[in-house]
């Protein structure tokens, strides 16, 4: 009753029929759900998901998801055309037609075959030409909302001003963790860890409320609902969707450690996390400021794109990180400071993060394949050996027994 059982590419392909028949808000469940599972059982890569999620929002009108997508899917893929195609349509459709200008422009020079973005590079230069007439334009262009037309200044800008109290928070977090390194007063470094930890989780909440909206009444009826067994297939999709989230994941993570001792350990994962969602943040709001900004914004989205374009190695990272954490919790188990609960709850964070990130779960099997290399070799001693597929099998069992959600 937990998770949708489809594979990711049979939810892919449901997700192009239902564009095709019109039923974007269908297509976007359904590209949702491929990009969940692809990790785990999909074929597809993840910027092709993407670039049709954000079609599907642009079908929507909710162009500030579909620039979000194609954002994503460009820094997956910086040379696939058509994430670059996605981008000029959402700034299109929300109404700077001299960025989706830019952006096809980008696009034509990967494909330069592709007669649809020769068509749109050939309108929007009729439409951004000085002493244009507005008579030409098209009624869709003509309905857009002009950021000069009274009461929509704050509508077009109310998403870009809660991604800048977002990323200010995220660098206040990273200039915190970069303090913690050099302060070796165990008091002062104490107050700056929380400081890094808590201004980390207001970042995550704050997105988490974009991206999900506020919990209401309804939210907690829910839940009420899912712990009674009594929730519909629906209900408990949502629920799950939610609790498999990776940014639900580093939330439980921050409010882990932020009552934990002081460790330079415990912050790689979540200082290295921060700063990739910080760089997809500062590309958001590059791409949504105005055209005047354009002098000075160049240098911050080529830093952003020049760590995004380590996406993958930065995410094998973490993955490694948090199975190193896991070990050193349990040797620390042996010391003063040992912490069994935590040891505990980040065990129960580990065996989901297996499920359903495929980096965390990368790292396991290679400790898994080292570790068999060392006890399960001709020379080592039986009771060793036994002992160890012991404890090999009680982890399997565990991890077959994490919620699929």
């Amino acid at each position: 009753t937990t998770r949708d059982s489809r594979m990711a590419d049979q939810a892919k392909a449901d997700g192009d029929q239902a564009i095709k028949d019109g039923r974007y808000e269908e297509a976007v469940a359904c590209y949702t759900t491929a990009i969940e599972q692809n990790a785990l059982n999909g074929t597809n890569p993840k910027h092709t998901l993407l670039s049709n999620r954000s079609a599907a929002y642009c079908h929507l009108k909710k162009y500030d998801q579909a620039l979000d997508d194609a954002l994503a899917c460009i820094s997956c893929n910086p040379s696939f055309a058509k994430g670059w195609s996605r981008k000029g349509a959402a700034l299109y459709g929300k109404g700077d037609n001299q960025g989706a200008l830019q952006a096809y422009k980008k696009a034509i020079s990967l494909d330069p075959t592709n007669a649809m973005v020769k068509n749109e590079i050939s309108r929007l230069e009729n439409i951004t030409r000085p002493g244009q007439s507005s008579s030409t334009q098209s009624n869709s262009e003509r309905a857009q909302p002009s950021p000069s037309t009274p009461g929509s200044t704050g509508y077009k800008y109310q998403g870009s001003i809660v991604e800048l109290v977002l990323l200010l928070a995220q660098l206040f977090s990273i200039i915190s963790g970069v303090m913690f390194i050099f302060i070796t007063n165990p008091y002062e470094s104490r107050i700056v860890f929380q400081r890094c930890i808590f201004s980390a989780l207001l970042t995550l909440l704050g997105t988490a409320v974009v991206m999900h909206g506020l919990p209401s009444l309804s939210t907690a009826k829910k839940l009420w609902r899912a712990f009674r067994n009594k929730a519909t297939q629906q209900e408990m999709k949502q629920i799950a969707n939610f609790a498999m989230d990776n940014n639900t994941h580093s939330i439980f993570y921050c409010s882990l450690i932020l009552s934990s001792a002081p460790s330079h350990l415990l912050l790689i994962p979540l200082f290295l996390e921060v700063v990739v969602s910080l760089c997809r943040r500062v590309l958001v709001l590059a791409a949504r400021a105005p055209s005047w900004a354009s002098s000075f914004k160049g240098g911050f989205t080529s830093l952003a794109d020049r760590v995004l374009a380590r996406d993958t190695d930065i995410r094998r990272m973490i993955g490694n990180a948090e199975v190193f954490i896991f070990f050193a919790l349990i040797l620390q188990l042996f010391t003063s400071s040992r912490n069994i609960l935590l040891l505990i709850l980040y065990g129960q964070l580990l065996r989901v993060r297996y499920i359903v990130n495929a980096d965390c779960k990368a790292a396991w099997n290679t400790v898994a394949q080292r570790a068999d290399g060392v006890f399960l070799h001709a020379r080592c001693p039986g009771p060793i050996r036994s002992l160890y597929n012991r404890i090999k099998s009680f982890a399997v069992g565990l991890v077959s027994q994490a919620p699929r959600a």
